[in-house]
């Protein structure tokens, strides 16, 4: 089973099965992907395939439930995705922040009163300057 999510692609066993001639070993078989759309879960129950609804637990929690017989699809663990399984073996590179840097506070803020005086500043200086214009 293998599942593509960029491309919404996944390839099952015994399904979609192509021939094709390679000069080395002669005709060999190989699964093309289908859409995630053909593909249905298996109800628990029945093993049959079956379309799912999303329903809420007492405690709040979401779950898939199939529609054929009512019962919970738990969802497969995958701790190969997990975050700190696929980081575990990062090395921090030359354009990383170091840990010790991260909360250290740099921003020091605007100093208000001063762009204050120097924007009134900059008005007076405008109206003496439109004051002496002269239009004829």
């Amino acid at each position: 089973f293998f599942f593509s999510s960029r491309r919404r692609h996944t390839r099952c066993s015994g399904v979609s099965w192509a021939r094709r001639c390679v000069q080395e070993t002669g005709i060999r078989q190989i699964s093309h992907p289908i859409d995630v759309s053909n593909v249905s879960l298996i109800d628990p129950e029945t093993g049959k395939p079956t379309r799912v609804r999303i329903g809420y637990l007492a405690t709040g929690e979401k779950v898939r439930i199939a529609k054929k017989s009512g019962s919970i699809i738990q969802k497969p663990e995958h701790p190969e995705l997990k975050r700190s399984e696929r980081f575990k073996d990062r090395v921090d590179g030359p354009k990383d922040t170091q840990a010790n840097k991260v909360l250290e506070v740099t921003y020091q803020g605007e100093n208000f009163d001063q762009v204050k005086r120097d924007f009134e500043e900059f008005i007076k200086n405008k109206e003496r300057k439109e004051k002496l214009l002269v239009f004829s």
